[in-house]
């Protein structure tokens, strides 16, 4: 049940943070630099690397945060979080969280 509950707050956290319409809002400038450079791989790996990459993982941050606020709340084990970011999902090198749109496990459980 602790394991549902991490997954299911976490969840909640996005919705609660409003990260969907955050995103929205930070797809606006990208279109339109990409009206005044239509076709500029480098623009949108710009966006990609040093925009959207690092805000997608400050919303996974800020959504376990909020979850496992939540979690606590309502009395369930927050311990849990750590342990199941650590030891159910994939074990994954720490400097592939750059890349991602998720921070590393390891990372996740650190916080």
């Amino acid at each position: 049940a602790d394991k549902v509950a991490v997954v299911l707050s976490h969840e909640i956290g996005h919705a609660i943070a409003r990260h969907t319409m955050e995103s929205f809002s930070f797809a606006i400038p990208f279109a339109m630099i990409m009206l005044l450079v239509p076709s500029s791989p480098f623009v949108a790996w710009m966006y990609k690397y040093f925009w959207q990459l690092p805000y997608s993982r400050l919303h996974e941050t800020e959504a376990d945060q909020i979850g496992m606020m939540l979690m606590a709340r309502t009395c369930f084990n927050v311990e849990e979080a750590p342990r199941l970011w650590a030891q159910e999902f994939g074990k994954v090198d720490v400097y592939s969280h750059y890349i991602s749109t998720h921070p590393s496990d390891a990372v996740r459980a650190e916080n």
